[in-house]
């Protein structure tokens, strides 16, 4: 389960990492000085506002349990991305001789001394929601924390990418980077600064970065494995990659049903493991499927990532998570 202030657990992952992964993968990790475009930043953040705006008015509208302390009483995973994405994008644009982890740097430090200074700390944790704000502190005060992190990780992308692309060597890299940030989480850890996932503070991103790049650390590992054995990239991966957003929903959606068909707690484990099946059987199967209709490809990109890129040959990681060929924030 989600800690509820302090400390990491497995959950807390999900919107860390989905975050590092797609700031890894954007526009702006891959070229520079990029223009920015109000009208096409909205356009592309749009649809991410209306799929938040759905989620709060069903799950309101149908008394669906919402924690929350996850990202408040309105707020959602989809409105943090839409906020983070959109000033993520300003800032990186407005500022492009400015380095991307020069200012994740400057915004996250500034947020923890806002945390501290201003005992936003006691503020979050506190039970009074009497206004829009203080309803969803979690997520309108974590999008600060989740901005810098991907901030960061457009910083990374700057390094580590153009070697991918080279068909270079990333594994020095990656594994030197882990090291520096697990380090980081050690230090953070000795001094009392502790991960919190509802305040996205210093600790969390320094974790998430830790987690995320220990994800591509074990990837790059597997594909090294993988290539000098000889064996095939599954089909799959790149399907799930081309996806993530619409399948990321779409499992979502699953997810409510299920909860809303049978009480979950009181389910056997056989009962469990044939649901689970099942789940992972429709996400690779709707990935699989969209995939292999050009036209349906087509619209999700338009939807959810810009028009289809061209197909580019296969570099020495293409099959990551992490890789330039995944992007669920939409590009500009």
């Amino acid at each position: 389960m989600k800690t509820h202030k302090f400390g990491a657990s497995v959950m807390d992952i999900g919107v860390g990492a989905f975050v590092a992964a797609n700031a890894f993968a954007s526009s702006d990790a891959k070229y520079k000085n990029l223009l920015l475009s109000v009208p096409k930043l909205f356009k592309k953040v749009f649809p991410l506002l209306v799929v938040g705006f759905i989620r709060w008015a069903s799950t309101a509208g149908t008394g669906y349990h919402v924690d929350p302390t996850e990202y408040g009483i309105h707020w959602n995973f989809f409105m943090s991305l839409a906020i983070v994405h959109t000033v993520s994008i300003t800032i990186i644009r407005n500022f492009s001789r400015t380095r991307p982890g020069f200012l994740a740097l400057i915004v996250l430090v500034t947020y923890e001394i806002a945390l501290r200074k201003l005992d936003l700390y006691n503020l979050v944790f506190g039970p009074d929601r009497s206004s829009f704000f203080l309803a969803n502190k979690e997520g309108i005060l974590g999008s600060i924390g989740l901005t810098a992190l991907y901030l960061l990780y457009v910083e990374l992308g700057r390094i580590i990418l153009p070697k991918i692309k080279s068909n270079e060597s990333i594994l020095k890299d990656v594994t030197g980077l882990c090291l520096l940030f697990w380090l980081l989480v050690i230090f953070l850890h000795s001094i009392g600064i502790e991960p919190s996932r509802r305040l996205s503070n210093l600790g969390y991103v320094v974790w998430i970065a830790a987690m995320a790049m220990s994800f591509l650390l074990f990837c790059t590992i597997g594909e090294i494995a993988r290539v000098r054995m000889r064996v095939s990239q599954p089909r799959l991966i790149n399907d799930l990659n081309r996806t993530m957003l619409p399948v990321f929903l779409l499992a979502n959606i699953f997810t409510g049903l299920v909860n809303f068909s049978i009480e979950t707690h009181k389910q056997t484990s056989l009962t469990a493991h044939f649901i689970m099946i099942i789940y992972l059987l429709f996400v690779s199967t709707v990935a699989w499927g969209i995939c292999r209709n050009e036209k349906l490809l087509r619209f999700v990109r338009s939807l959810f990532g810009g028009p289809p890129r061209a197909k580019t040959a296969d570099v020495s990681i293409s099959a990551l998570p992490f890789s330039s060929k995944s992007n669920v924030f939409p590009s500009n």
